[in-house]
C-alpha cells in the first residue's frame, strides 16, 4: 500500500518545506495533457518539440520521480501504433484520436493566416492557394466553436481518455483545441484542472482591453482556456500581471520554467567550435531566422549554426538557399545533442519578436552550458535588459551585429556574462524547487 505524504520529508528532489495546506492524505494522481511532446520519448516521431513540451515532460517526470508521493500520466498523440508505456515513472497515454476534417483544415490556417480582432483584422504569414478554400474551413469551425464556448458549461467535446486517466488534478498545456477539449472534459468529470500558459502570444489577443473575442482567432481560444479552467500557471511576472488584470477573478501562481541541473553537460573549453548558435522554427513572424542570416552576413569572419526545423517547408528551403558560406543549417537534433551543441557555442543568439515569446527554454540551457546570451528584442521580465540573464538589443540589428562582434573578441566579457546567467538560473530554475512548489499548488487544489 502507498505511505501517504508526510509533512517533512524529503523524497524525488521535492524540498523538505511544505505548506500545512498542502498536506495531502493519499498518493497524488496528476494527469499531463501536452499531446505533441511525443516526439521526446520516440525519436520515429514526425512532429516537433519546443519548450512547451519540454517544460510539461520535466514537470512530469519531476513530480513522477517519488512514485510514493505522486502518479503521474501524460497523455500524448503518436502518429504509430502504441501501447501506453512507462517511461521515467511516468505512465504514458497515447492518444489514438483523430480530430474531426473540418477542425484539421481550420488548424492548417493557424500557421499560414493571423486573424485579429483590429484592422486589418487578417495578416497573411505564409501565401498558399490552398487558403482560398482553407480559410472558408475555418470561418464554419469558428461559427460551431463560439457556438460551443457560448454554452461552454453545459456542452463540448468532452472525451473520455481524460476521465479515464482517474486523476485527481489535471494539467493542460498552451492554448490548443486540445486544452479546450481537457478543459470542457475536466468539468464533465469533476476534476479540478490548471491551464498552464505557454507564450505571451496566447495572452495579448485574449487580455485586450475590452476582452473582445476574435472569431476563428487564438484570441477566442486563449479566451476560452483562460475563463473556463479552474486555475491558471504562469511563467513569467509579465504574463502573471498581465493575467491578473484582465482576468480578476481567477487564481494565477507564478511557476518558473524548471531545468534539470544535473543533465547539463560541462563545457569542456572556453572558446567554443561554433562562434554563433541560433536555435528556432523556420516561421516568418516569431523567430524570424532570416534576420540570422543578415547577421551572418554583417559578420561574416564568424561561424553561425542554426538548428532548425521544418514547420514552413517554403521558409526552411529558402533560408538554406540564402545561406552564405558562414551558416550551416541543422534541421533536428536530439535534446541532449542540442546541449552539446549550444555547449559548442560561444554566443547564442535570439532574433525572436517581443510579442511573441514567453521563456524561452533555450535561454536556460545556454545559461547552463557557459555560452553569453544576446537576445534582439525577447526580454522575459526584463532578465536581459536589466538583469542578469544576457544582453537585449532592444530591437536595433545594428546594435545587436555590434554587441555580438565586441564580446566575440572579449573572452573575458563573455566568460562574466554566462557566469551571471548561470547564476541565477542555478538559484531561480532548478527542477527541485520548482517541482516542489508545483507539488504544493496540486496538492492545496486537492484538499481546497
Amino acid at each position: 500500500m502507498d505511505e501517504p505524504y508526510t509533512k517533512g520529508e524529503c523524497r524525488g528532489g521535492l524540498a523538505d518545506k511544505t505548506s500545512p495546506n498542502a498536506v495531502w492524505s493519499h498518493v497524488l494522481r496528476v494527469g499531463f495533457v501536452c499531446p505533441n511532446a511525443s516526439a521526446l520519448f520516440d525519436p520515429r516521431e514526425s512532429t516537433y518539440t519546443g519548450g512547451m513540451e519540454k517544460r510539461a515532460w520535466l514537470f512530469a517526470s519531476g513530480l513522477a520521480a517519488n512514485e510514493r508521493q505522486c502518479k503521474v500520466a501524460f497523455v500524448v498523440r503518436s502518429t504509430r501504433r502504441q501501447k501506453d508505456n512507462c517511461v521515467r515513472n511516468v505512465r504514458l497515454v497515447f492518444d489514438r484520436s483523430s480530430r474531426p476534417w473540418l477542425q484539421r483544415m481550420a488548424d492548417d490556417t493557424y500557421k499560414l493566416v493571423e486573424i485579429r480582432g483590429t484592422w486589418p483584422y487578417v495578416r497573411v504569414k505564409r501565401w498558399q492557394h490552398a487558403l482560398l478554400w482553407k480559410l472558408w474551413c475555418r470561418v464554419l469551425w469558428a461559427a460551431w466553436s463560439l457556438a460551443m464556448i457560448s454554452k461552454a458549461k453545459k456542452c463540448g467535446r468532452v472525451r473520455k481518455i481524460f476521465g479515464d486517466l482517474k486523476s485527481d488534478v489535471l494539467l493542460t498545456f498552451g492554448v490548443s483545441p486540445d486544452s479546450a477539449d481537457a478543459i470542457l472534459s475536466a468539468r464533465q468529470y469533476k476534476v479540478p484542472i490548471v491551464f498552464v500558459v505557454a507564450a505571451d502570444a496566447e495572452l495579448r489577443s485574449a487580455c485586450s482591453e475590452g476582452k473582445a473575442w476574435c472569431p476563428g482567432g487564438r484570441g477566442s481560444l486563449a479566451r476560452f482556456c483562460l475563463e473556463n479552467a479552474d486555475y491558471v500557471i504562469a511563467q513569467t511576472e509579465t504574463q502573471r500581471h498581465m493575467l491578473t488584470g484582465a482576468l480578476p477573478d481567477r487564481e494565477v501562481r507564478l511557476i518558473r520554467n524548471p531545468i534539470d541541473l544535473m543533465a547539463i553537460p560541462q563545457r569542456t573549453s572556453s572558446d567554443g567550435s561554433t562562434a554563433v548558435i541560433w536555435v528556432g522554427r523556420s516561421d516568418k513572424h516569431h523567430k524570424r531566422p532570416a534576420i540570422c542570416l543578415e547577421l551572418a552576413t554583417m559578420l561574416p569572419s564568424y561561424s553561425f549554426l542554426m538548428i532548425m526545423n521544418r514547420e514552413c517547408e517554403e521558409i526552411y528551403e529558402d533560408i538554406v538557399e540564402r545561406a552564405p558560406r558562414n551558416v550551416r543549417v541543422i534541421e533536428r537534433v536530439s535534446p541532449t545533442e542540442m546541449l552539446q551543441q549550444l555547449a559548442s557555442a560561444q554566443l547564442f543568439i535570439s532574433t525572436s519578436a517581443a510579442e511573441e515569446e514567453g521563456f524561452p527554454n533555450v535561454f536556460l540551457e545556454a545559461a547552463l552550458v557557459g555560452t553569453a546570451i544576446v537576445s534582439l528584442e525577447a526580454d522575459p521580465d526584463g532578465l536581459l535588459s536589466e538583469g542578469p540573464l544576457g544582453v537585449c538589443c532592444q530591437g536595433d540589428l545594428y546594435r545587436m551585429a555590434r554587441t555580438m562582434e565586441s564580446l566575440l573578441q572579449d573572452q573575458h566579457e563573455r566568460k562574466r556574462l554566462a557566469n551571471k546567467a548561470a547564476e541565477y538560473v542555478q538559484m531561480n530554475h532548478d527542477l527541485g524547487s520548482q517541482v516542489t512548489k508545483l507539488y504544493e499548488f496540486l496538492a492545496s487544489i486537492c484538499v481546497a
